[in-house]
């Protein structure tokens, strides 16, 4: 059942392929199917889970683990070169399916904890991804972070040329360029955000979303993934301040707030610890670093992200969303480049907002809202009783 599931995730991806170089009605039809009939399996599955028998449920979750999430859809992420790969946006859509359709703590944190499978490859490239910090960079330090350069940040905002060019020809699928770079899963998704595409990025920003909405996952993954909201991370350090906690007093009334790094090793440690002794997957622990450089680098590509030209609405409101679980209360944890950003951005959008009202279209909005009201039932009902009052209104006067 699992390999005809696998069948139909990589039937689907060609689906969706084909209609990226050929956008058919037909085709679109046929990706609608498919993704019914992806859900439904997803649910059987789920309903056989939670059927009560544990053998069954732990016996479907290994499959799905080995057959689908470490063959196919962690490779593809990563752009490995490997005999069955899918497009990232297919990747990423199962992916949300998973986290959104299982309600199971075990399948939720050993996807979150692959997030950070590091591929051994002898041939890594060294520099930042994409504007965002590499985890494998030990020496990175909470002062270097909040003291990156305007310079810097816009060198890493920029893809090169050959990059951008790869990205148009053919995006949700890699090049020889990008097999095998050795940065985490999590490094990706977040190259995503800053550089990928419109549909790259939106999958990207949905699947953390799903990720922060996922209610199995502990607090301590979504520390490690920086996508833990600071209301979270306050009523956890109330409640330790209350019993008496010196630390989590001190972080509590402190600008830079964020959970004790002990805190981010505890359901993370043990899914880290079975990812490698149950898979063989080598994970990169971030132990070295802290809650709030995990939580800057998800808001630096946020902030990048609002900062790019011609990205789709769907993907500025999910990023918005997003930004809004982890905005701070303040703006220390924002860079002064980050700041400038934000307003340039603002005032873009406001121009172009303004350039856009401008001209005729706008005497017509009213008929066209008038005439779309009395199309519908509560329009009529509607405007036969502002008849009737404006009829009693004249008797009156």
């Amino acid at each position: 059942m699992v390999k005809h599931f696998q069948k139909q995730c990589i039937d689907l991806d060609k689906l969706v392929v084909r209609s990226a170089r050929n956008a058919e009605p037909v085709l679109m039809a046929s990706i609608e199917d498919a993704i019914v009939q992806i859900e439904d399996a997803l649910y059987y599955f789920s309903d056989v889970m939670s059927s009560g028998i544990p053998d069954l449920g732990n016996f479907i979750t290994e499959n799905i683990l080995q057959l689908l999430v470490f063959r196919i859809v962690l490779p593809s992420l990563q752009r490995q070169r490997t005999d069955l790969w899918i497009s990232v946006s297919t990747s990423m859509y199962l992916l949300c399916c998973i986290l959104h359709i299982f309600k199971d703590k075990d399948m939720a944190s050993t996807v979150a904890a692959a997030l950070f499978h590091q591929p051994d490859c002898p041939d890594r490239k060294q520099g930042t991804p994409n504007g965002c910090t590499s985890e494998h960079d030990h020496g990175i330090s909470e002062n270097q972070v909040s003291n990156t350069s305007a310079e810097d940040q816009s060198k890493a905002d920029k893809p090169t040329s050959s990059s951008s060019a790869h990205l148009q020809c053919l995006p949700d699928h890699p090049s020889a360029s990008d097999f095998c770079q050795g940065n985490t899963l999590r490094e990706h998704l977040l190259s995503y955000i800053t550089g990928g595409d419109g549909s790259q990025a939106l999958g990207s920003l949905c699947l953390f979303a799903t990720l922060l909405q996922t209610k199995e996952l502990d607090e301590s993954m979504l520390d490690a993934l920086g996508i833990l909201p600071q209301r979270k991370q306050h009523k956890k350090l109330l409640l330790q301040a209350l019993v008496g906690e010196d630390t989590a007093e001190r972080q509590l009334f402190s600008s830079s707030s964020g959970v004790a790094d002990d805190s981010i090793c505890s359901d993370f440690d043990i899914y880290i610890r079975k990812l490698q002794s149950n898979y063989g997957l080598q994970c990169h622990h971030p132990r070295q670093l802290t809650s709030k450089v995990h939580r800057y680098q998800v808001l630096d590509a946020l902030v990048t992200l609002f900062s790019r030209a011609n990205i789709p609405a769907d993907v500025r409101v999910v990023g918005g969303w997003l930004f809004r679980q982890l905005l701070p209360h303040g703006e220390d944890e924002f860079t002064a480049f980050h700041l400038k950003l934000l307003k340039d951005s603002h005032k873009d959008c406001s121009e172009k907002l303004l350039e856009e009202s401008g001209g005729c279209w706008c005497d017509l909005l009213l008929p066209i809202v008038r005439e779309a009201w009395k199309n519908c039932k509560k329009g009529d009902s509607s405007i036969a009783i502002a008849e009737r009052i404006y009829e009693m209104v004249k008797v009156l006067a």
